[in-house]
């Protein structure tokens, strides 16, 4: 083996100072672009007459959206944590070790979810069955 293969190249502390300034950067423009959507969400919901509120459809309809929001939140904050994180990082071994945690972590969550979505998706179509 070489000497070159036994050393850790390490990450210099300016480039992971430049790299978690530009991570934050990103996360407020993110936050705006969420803020946003859910107003223009909000706006919809608003201007949706009164009486179809009632309709199960549409109640299913709203779930779907605030679940989907939450979700795609959720993955962002958890994308921003793992670019965090790996901003500390100062060699490839930890990079590794970091971004594995983070994999194991979102398939968690992903299965989780999954869960939900089915238990969700049968509730709706047994509303929609005693309505119908």
């Amino acid at each position: 083996m070489s000497a070159y293969n036994n050393k850790q190249i390490e990450i210099p502390q300016a480039t992971r100072e430049a790299a978690a300034k530009n991570i934050e950067h990103a996360r407020a423009e993110y936050n705006q672009l969420l803020d946003t959507a859910r107003k223009a969400q909000e706006m919809v919901i608003a201007n949706i007459p009164m009486n179809l509120p009632s309709n199960p459809a549409l109640q299913g309809l709203n779930e779907a959206q605030e679940r989907t929001m939450r979700l795609i939140r959720q993955n962002a904050n958890a994308s921003f944590s793992l670019a965090n994180e790996l901003t500390k990082a100062t060699d490839l071994a930890e990079i590794l070790r970091i971004q594995g945690r983070h994999a194991q972590l979102q398939m968690e969550a992903y299965a989780l979810e999954a869960e939900k979505f089915a238990g969700s998706t049968n509730k709706a179509a047994q509303k929609l069955a005693v309505t119908s």
